[in-house]
């Protein structure tokens, strides 16, 4: 991720991060094992997502989806990544490289069923 999106090691980490939490709340546990035992280091890579939780909105669009979200766990999952991007100091719009070269780096005959894992996480996040 650093070389493909020029981000530094800690953004890479923590964005990568942030979409593992995601897979990790909408896979089974058994299905979150799996693909753990095919990317080592999941765990390590989730605990260095940012803590967003006392971060508030200054309003604005921001604002409105933090709303939003209350009534809408999809939301929520989204607005939370988004959050944590812009907590690394990453745009939103970094949220779909990430995805696809996380994917990409997948793109294996190994790599195949946790790709399936990763992308079937990240449900409302891509579409």
């Amino acid at each position: 991720l650093t070389d493909s999106l020029s981000v530094k090691p800690s953004q890479a980490a923590g964005g990568l991060g942030s979409l593992l939490n995601l897979v990790k709340n909408n896979v089974s546990s058994n299905q979150f094992s799996q693909l753990g035992q095919a990317l080592p280091g999941v765990d390590s890579l989730i605990k260095q997502m940012p803590d967003i939780s006392q971060l508030t909105s200054s309003g604005g669009m921001s604002s409105l989806l933090d709303k939003a979200s209350q009534y809408n766990d999809s939301l929520k999952a989204v607005n939370d990544v988004t959050k944590q991007f812009e907590a690394l100091g990453l745009t939103p719009e970094m949220i779909t490289d990430f995805v696809n070269t996380a994917q990409s780096y997948l793109n294996t005959k190994q790599g195949k069923q946790a790709k399936d894992i990763f992308t079937q996480g990240l449900g409302k996040l891509l579409g």
